[in-house]
């Protein structure tokens, strides 16, 4: 199974760097693939030159198309509503499905029951807010991973050094309940046992993940959770 630690290298890698720009479609979608629902039934097409190389990867594949509705108050998942399996065609550039919910995840099955997802597909306007948010608090969790790991003599590393490298993508941050300008990440440290990073939605909503001694407080964990692809049991 494709997990969170594999899907988030290239952003926990980029704090070190300054690669700190792709998204990836697997995570909060791409406008290159676009799913309308209509008389029960949902048409995704792939659009484009990156819509084609992703149908690529799919064509004359088994698929499975788990779909999930969110609780848009709490951004939370409240179960698999409908999951679709079927064999894409070889050819084109649409997949006729059935499907209900807000976003689902396509994923091929390979040998051994292996699922490789693809592509994040929302549905509706909620789905689409969603995956927007699952793009940055992904990476917000995905900072706080990167602070533990280059944690030493058991303090995490101070703010200015933690963000340096980053293209002024990451700010530091002088308080925890600070938050960072729109469009960047926040990260504070008081360099020992106490460190948050925060995000800001494109809605304003803040998300954040603190550790602090060894209390853990986020509201990133339904995004993060939502792409943990063990939940998807491929084989039936």
């Amino acid at each position: 199974m494709k997990r969170l630690s594999t899907i988030t290298a290239l952003f926990v890698l980029a704090l070190a760097g300054t690669a700190f720009a792709s998204s990836e479609p697997e995570i909060d979608g791409t406008p290159s693939v676009r799913a309308v629902h209509s008389h029960g039934k949902t048409v995704i097409t792939f659009k484009g030159r990156f819509g084609r190389r992703l149908y690529k990867r799919i064509a004359g594949h088994d698929i499975k198309l788990p779909c999930q509705k969110i609780q848009s108050t709490f951004r939370v998942m409240i179960g698999t509503d409908v999951t679709d399996r079927f064999d894409a065609p070889k050819h084109g550039h649409k997949l006729r499905v059935k499907t209900a919910g807000d976003w689902c995840e396509l994923v091929v099955v390979g040998r051994s029951d292996v699922a490789t997802p693809i592509v994040a597909v929302a549905l509706t306007r909620a789905g689409r807010a969603f995956l927007a948010e699952r793009f940055q608090g992904v990476i917000v969790d995905a900072l706080i991973r990167s602070a533990k790991v280059n944690a030493e003599n058991g303090g995490y590393p101070a703010a200015d050094s933690f963000v340096s490298g980053s293209d002024g993508r990451i700010v530091a941050l002088a308080s925890p309940s600070d938050t960072p300008p729109p469009g960047r990440y926040g990260f504070y440290s008081d360099g020992a046992q106490h460190i948050e990073a925060v995000g800001v939605t494109p809605a304003g909503q803040r998300l954040f993940e603190e550790v602090n001694g060894d209390t853990l407080s986020s509201n990133v964990a339904a995004y993060v959770e939502s792409i943990d692809f063990d939940y998807l049991d491929v084989g039936d």
